[in-house]
Parts: structure tokens; C-alpha cells; sequence
């Protein structure tokens, strides 16, 4: 299977979960000055995890810590150093951030270029911020282990 069709299924994934009841009235679109460096390499990583977060209306703290530390950990493996300030500024604005499911077909369409790598540690980070608040659903967990499962086989 490609990426193009595993980040595809990642996509249908987060639209069969998504709520358009959850959206919410205003969303933060820019990232603030201050982790501006992190929106190339964060945002459209970002933008689906948020999504599932949002999913039953609430995003929890654990949830939004494991956005965070994801996507933190990916601008690592990018060369982007991050300062304790910036840290902080970004996880406030994880803790904001509410997008749109219009902003979802840009992202993946930033996503297919990523790594197979770097998919699989989505799927991962997916598979954290759907179970952080201990309710995994079955077919939830079924959905992200059989993508996993995928990104693990040799890509064609």
C-alpha cells in the first residue's frame, strides 16, 4: 500500500470521527510569533491530532500533552531547537487550537510528503491522543492498529 492511500485512510479515520457539532466559534489560525518556526513542520501534524481531540467536545489534558510532546518531538528530528518559552507558548496554543475539518485535506496533502517514518510515528501519536483520556473506543483501536500495521509493511 502506498502513503498516499495510508495517510487516505488516516484522513477518512478523523472525518468518521469528527463532530461538526464540536467545531467551535472562533479558531486560532496563526501560531504566535513566538513558535512561528514550529508551523512548518508541526501544523499539518497538528491539525489531525487536534481533530481526534476534539472529537467527544473536550480535549483533555492529557490529550493535549500528548499533542504537544509529538509534536515537539518531530521538529526535534526536523533540527528545530525549542526554548522552555517556546515549549510553553505551544502548548498554550495546542490548548486553543480548534480547526476546522476544511484545514484536514491540506494537512494530509502535506502529510503524503512526510516519511514513512514519520507517518508511523503519527499513527502512534494518534493512537496516544485517542487513548489519553482512558476512553479508547474498539473500532477506533482497531482502525489505528490496522494502519499501523500497515505503515510497517514495505511501501510500494
Amino acid at each position: 500500500m502506498s502513503l498516499g492511500v495510508l495517510v487516505g485512510r488516516f484522513g477518512e479515520f478523523v472525518r468518521a470521527c469528527h463532530d461538526p457539532d464540536a467545531s467551535p466559534s472562533s479558531i486560532p489560525d496563526e501560531f504566535p510569533e513566538i513558535i512561528a518556526p514550529l508551523r512548518g513542520c508541526a501544523a499539518h501534524h497538528l491539525i489531525p491530532l487536534a481533530l481526534l481531540s476534539g472529537v467527544d467536545r473536550e480535549c483533555a489534558q492529557s490529550e493535549r500533552e500528548a499533542i504537544v510532546v509529538y509534536c515537539l518531538s518531530i521538529a526535534e528530528r526536523r533540527g528545530i531547537s525549542v526554548s522552555d518559552a517556546e515549549r510553553v507558548a505551544f502548548a498554550q496554543h495546542v490548548a486553543e487550537f480548534r480547526p476546522s475539518l476544511m484545514q484536514l485535506d491540506p494537512a494530509l496533502a502535506l502529510l503524503e510528503r512526510d516519511s514513512a517514518e514519520d507517518i508511523a510515528l503519527l499513527f502512534a501519536a494518534a493512537a496516544a491522543v485517542v487513548g489519553a483520556d482512558g476512553r479508547l473506543d474498539p473500532a477506533e483501536q482497531k482502525m489505528l492498529d490496522e494502519l499501523k500495521s500497515e505503515i510497517a509493511r514495505p511501501l510500494r
